[in-house]
């Protein structure tokens, strides 16, 4: 048999346009009989807390799992690796390669399940990308019972041989792959192709195959526990730019008329850039995800799983694919989601509609959410290989601040290369105090809050006992006030449902919509603003807002602005600061508190606070609405054996605890994990290093839950 062929297979990290990718290696197979398919119960939201995920991982020989771990691939049929099974076994939930896990080598799926029958394993599949292994005549030599070799087969509508050239494929005009796009992650399936069935109606016939191909194996056979979706992108016009002031990332543009749309060639033959056809293209490329996504639906629903979980990978998912999927992955938290100029926490956590706490709550049940966090290499060896410190002070605080965000709301983290690729770092074995710890001991016994390494104690904190909530710093209430009129609403006008020192801004097309002073109900004294919200934008939560006095704001400072709300449901409130884009929270049924915070970055000498209410119909209160000077707050989560607390903010936070908790006793880091008992805590902030900031972990000193906190609650 011939050496194997080796290609890699990218896990895409989009960082404001650009694709990173390395990772999953793909060898040429030989058939491998299968076993029993592993039979599972399909996971609930019912999920103890924290959630650690390992995304990716392995070659389709099996390395890691099978053959010599120093070796860093495996021969064809190599025997299991129990080492490295148990180290993939100690997290509660892993995303693996579909390949070989549901195809060739099944046996590495029984293994995990009988090392820890709790674990949840998503099926990893890279959506959009496949590659043909050359067999000595030019064909595919992928096994017959191969996912990727079925999925070439559905792009080429059958045709094995790897010299085809199916419009199932994506083709750049120079007739070249897209495979060779340089900012593509792989990228080289047409989702866009389709059938025209006539009336406007189409069948996105490519789309629907490789629906079929990922349920047969992830979903039909079940063999797992969730599918995730990666390069599964919603568009791919950074591919693709039509505009020549736009850098190329590819010689060429997509040939459009091999994929089915439009014209790009002129009278004589020669390519232009077409914008119908570029503009008619990208359409067809989303509504391809579209028919992709309901199809998967489809198909799980008609096994008898209709809440099986699917999530997906690439940029922000559109809102259109929410009903059909259970989450979608934050990739390089917090660097990933520019928005409004910046890429942080705000960015990635309260973004309006993709924000992590808003997705949260928006995608189909039970939700799967992640937040993937990126170690810093220390450097690259000879061959190119980066060398990681996994245990240094960076990486620890890029740890716990990837998994403390996820914590405060109902999705995973991850922590490891950025490329899935367990050749670098060998990640897997990677394990950090946080990861498991005793709070099944009496309080009592030398051991409680001992930080261990198994797969019994990683749900250690429990469940949530509420949402996530801003818990204010010790220095919150020695901050004065910006606003001094009629912060809470208090004074009416001439007509008692005016109110005076604001500014009500309802659009023309918006006139069902109304704002006024309500003393039927209040966060504070006597009154509130009521807003009622019949038409909405769901873009543009501004075309009916309240707008405070204006003052002045100076470049390059913190502002932390509070106030409290309640809704008639669980809806949205946005908060912009003069022409700064703030945050998105969602109120509820309750009075609570909130808190936005904003940085800007050049000062306005006439600013004000606006609260725009347009993107979801519903009733909304506002009151004791405050701005202070600088960064006051951290977010937190409390649970049923523990509390996180994550600051975001560019300063150190200094925290009072409304009751003692213990810091872990750690073993990996016992300077931060000290098994300390304390009623304060100061967490680092961005400004500490690398623009990350930090999060604490703390174990309940009882098993009553803390008392309910109505200070600065959020989302």
């Amino acid at each position: 048999m011939s050496e194997p062929r080796t290609t890699y297979i990218g896990l895409a990290i989009i960082i404001a346009g650009l694709v990173v990718y390395g990772g999953l290696q793909i060898q040429q197979l030989t058939p491998v009989a299968h076993s029993a398919a592993v039979q599972t119960v399909p996971p609930s939201n019912n999920w103890a807390f924290p959630h650690t995920t390992l995304y990716g991982g392995g070659s389709s020989s099996g390395w890691p799992f099978t053959g010599n771990e120093s070796d860093l691939q495996a021969p064809i049929g190599a025997p299991l690796n129990p080492t490295v099974i148990a180290d993939y076994a100690r997290f509660p939930m892993i995303i693996i390669p579909i390949t070989p896990s549901g195809d060739t080598r099944p046996d590495i799926l029984a293994a995990l399940r009988q090392q820890n029958p709790q674990q949840k394993i998503f099926a990893y599949v890279h959506a959009t990308g496949i590659w043909c292994p050359a067999d000595s005549s030019n064909n595919n030599s992928y096994p017959m019972n191969g996912f990727y070799r079925q999925e070439y087969l559905d792009a080429t509508f059958g045709d094995p041989s790897c010299a085809s050239k199916s419009s199932g494929l994506l083709w750049m005009q120079d007739g070249t792959s897209a495979t060779n796009n340089l900012n593509g992650a792989g990228m080289n399936m047409n989702l866009a192709h389709r059938i025209d069935l006539g009336g406007g109606n189409y069948q996105y016939d490519v789309a629907d195959a490789l629906a079929t191909t990922a349920a047969t194996y992830a979903i039909q056979s079940h063999n797992y526990d969730g599918l995730f979706l990666d390069v599964f992108c919603p568009d791919i016009q950074w591919m693709d730019p039509i505009d020549p002031n736009q850098p190329y990332v590819s010689p060429t543009n997509f040939d459009y008329v091999k994929a089915g749309y439009g014209v790009d060639k002129d009278a004589n033959g020669k390519y232009i850039n077409d914008q119908a056809s570029h503009d008619a293209f990208h359409a067809g490329w989303q509504a391809g995800q579209q028919a992709y996504t309901e199809k998967l639906r489809a198909l799980a629903i008609a096994n008898g799983q209709p809440n099986y979980p699917i999530s997906g990978n690439c940029a922000q998912a559109p809102t259109r694919l929410q009903p059909y999927l259970n989450g979608w992955m934050r990739e390089g938290f917090p660097f990933q989601n520019w928005y409004a100029g910046a890429a942080n926490f705000y960015s990635n956590m309260l973004a309006w509609p993709w924000g992590y706490l808003h997705q949260d709550q928006d995608f189909l049940s039970p939700q799967y959410n992640f937040i993937f966090t990126p170690a810093t290499s220390d450097y690259k060896d000879s061959n190119g290989i980066p060398v990681y410190s996994p245990y240094s002070v960076t990486n620890q605080r890029k740890m716990r601040y990837g998994l403390g965000s996820a914590s405060l709301g109902n999705g995973s983290a991850e922590f490891h290369d950025s490329s899935g690729n367990p050749a670098y770092g060998l990640w897997y074995q990677w394990w950090y105090d946080e990861y498991g710890v005793r709070t099944d001991l009496p309080q009592t016994n030398p051991a409680f809050a001992q930080a261990v390494k198994d797969s019994q104690h990683t749900t250690w904190l429990g469940m949530p006992l509420g949402s996530a909530y801003a818990q204010p710093s010790n220095t919150f209430a020695t901050i004065p006030n910006i606003l001094i009129t009629n912060t809470g609403f208090e004074t009416a006008g001439a007509d008692p449902s005016s109110i005076p020192a604001w500014t009500s801004v309802i659009n023309s097309q918006f006139t069902s919509n109304t704002i006024h002073r309500d003393s039927s109900s209040a966060g504070e004294g006597l009154a509130s603003a009521r807003i009622d919200v019949v038409t909405v934008d769901p873009t543009n939560a501004n075309q009916t807002a309240l707008e405070t006095g204006s003052f002045a704001i100076a470049n390059g400072q913190t502002y932390t602005i509070s106030f409290k709300a309640k809704a008639s449901a669980s809806l949205p409130i946005n908060v912009n600061l003069g022409s700064y884009v703030g945050q998105t929270l969602r109120a509820d049924t309750e009075w609570r508190e909130y808190q936005a915070v904003v940085t800007t970055v050049v000062g306005e000498p006439a600013a004000s606070v606006e609260f725009g209410f347009a993107l979801q119909a519903g009733t909304y209160w506002l009151d004791d609405v405050h701005v202070q000077v600088g960064a006051l707050g951290v977010w937190r989560r409390d649970f049923e054996h523990g509390t996180v607390l994550v600051n975001p903010t560019n300063t150190a936070q200094t925290i009072l605890l409304e009751k003692p908790f213990q810091h872990i006793r750690g073993t990996v880091n016992p300077t931060v994990n000290d098994g300390s008992i304390t009623s304060q805590v100061t967490i680092a902030g961005t400004d500490s290093g690398g623009g990350v900031g930090d999060a604490i972990f703390l174990v309940a000193r009882d098993q009553v839950a803390p008392a309910a906190v109505t200070n600065l609650q959020a989302p």
